[in-house]
């Protein structure tokens, strides 16, 4: 799949998030994937990071769909806790925009227009204090200033592959769901047909 593709996947993901959830995607996360910009930052590393669970290092990010629900089908998550009725009620409120290794994501704040970044992993769901926040361990003030933070590097601490599979199995998935829609429509169109044959009669 190009890039093309993947940057109107993933924009409708983010509009998608805004509309099921009630929520105003900020217009810097929107145009960090509508304009493409995201792709900029495939591939780059977070260095000298400290995160939870892991000893101190780089971090190699690559760019993933923004939805709770393909990471919950595709990306190794429970949508127990992260779907649209999971356990972490505060999901509406954050969007993954890069994973890293291990099922692990650095999302955005959706709810301040600065775009505030933070990790997070499933295990933590319900952390507080101690820089976490709703269960997102926080970064950066703002997506702007995260990804002033970003380099690019050989070699990472912790390191992980793109996974184009995911971007191409939504594609698959959406692409079905659309000539199931079309069959429906075929089946209505022959059904009014038949009455109308019928009133002629």
């Amino acid at each position: 799949m190009d890039l093309a593709e993947k940057t109107t996947l993933a924009t409708g993901f983010v509009r998608l998030h805004g509309e099921q959830n009630d929520v105003e995607i900020p217009k810097r996360l929107l145009e960090f994937f509508k304009s493409g910009e995201c792709w900029k930052y495939e591939g780059k590393v977070l260095p000298k990071a400290e995160l939870p669970g892991f000893d101190p290092g780089s971090f190699r990010l690559t760019v993933v769909p923004p939805s709770w629900e393909v990471s919950a089908s595709y990306g190794g998550l429970d949508d127990a806790i992260v779907g649209e009725d999971g356990e972490w009620e505060s999901a509406p409120d954050y969007v993954p925009i890069f994973g890293t290794e291990q099922s692990k994501f650095f999302v955005v704040d959706v709810t301040d227009p600065k775009c505030p970044v933070g990790y997070f992993e499933e295990e933590t769901w319900q952390e507080e204090g101690d820089g976490y926040v709703n269960g997102v361990f926080m970064i950066s003030k703002s997506l702007d200033g995260f990804l002033k933070t970003l380099v690019d590097m050989k070699e990472a601490d912790y390191e992980v592959e793109p996974d184009e599979e995911i971007w191409d199995e939504i594609a698959e998935e959406l692409d079905t769901d659309e000539d199931g829609d079309d069959d429906d429509d075929d089946d209505d169109d022959d059904d009014d047909e038949d009455e109308d044959e019928k009133e002629e009669d």
